[in-house]
């Protein structure tokens, strides 16, 4: 226990312009009155330049950082198109569409559905490592059995498709005890645990 007596809050500033940070100071045998603040600003006054200067450094670095991060990005993103573009099978696009939203997004497993004859049909799923391998093997096996519908109550995949835009569930193992598709249904049995979707 510090028994603390007094404490000011002092911020650390370039005149009215920016404020940099801010000095606590803490006495435990005394008050600390208006003159001691006033006696700490005028010695933050006489650091105001290289202070400044240090600040003004520290975020041209950052932003050379945060330039030189989106570059690399862009770099990767052009390499990848690049190399899609040189793919000439369906599925090596597909895989390489996936494997690409596996590493970007930390996504842990991608499937991938297409219109075919009116159904959706399964056409891709990929893994981000072995870990998710033997599910990968069980939900493939599934998806050669059964087809999505072009009907919203078929399953979340048929209802993403037919409304035209995303869907995303947070956390599935609070869902799964309420009313679902059967084929939702089976799909989270075989996966076990899963928590975020995003359809």
């Amino acid at each position: 226990h510090l028994g603390i007596r007094g404490m000011a809050a002092i911020p650390i500033s370039s005149g009215a312009d920016k404020v940099y940070g801010t000095i606590l100071a803490y006495s435990q045998s005394e008050e600390i009155g208006k003159e001691v603040i006033k006696q700490v600003r005028a010695c933050l006054d006489l650091f105001d330049k290289q202070l400044s200067k240090f600040m003004h450094m520290n975020d041209l670095m950052q932003l050379d950082n945060s330039l030189q991060k989106t570059l690399q990005n862009q770099k990767r993103f052009l390499k990848f198109i690049e190399h899609v573009n040189s793919l000439t099978k369906e599925e090596q696009v597909i895989e390489a569409f996936q494997n690409e939203m596996l590493k970007r997004f930390g996504f842990d497993m991608s499937s991938v559905f297409l219109l075919d004859k009116e159904v959706l049909t399964e056409r891709n799923t990929c893994v981000v490592d072995s870990r998710f391998t033997d599910k990968q093997i069980a939900l493939e096996k599934y998806y050669k059995d059964i087809k999505y519908e072009k009907d919203p109550f078929d399953g979340a995949i048929s209802a993403a498709f037919m409304q035209g835009t995303h869907m995303y569930i947070y956390d599935a193992m609070k869902i799964r005890e309420l009313p679902m598709s059967s084929k939702d249904k089976e799909a989270l049995n075989i996966l076990g645990d899963p928590r975020s979707f995003l359809f």
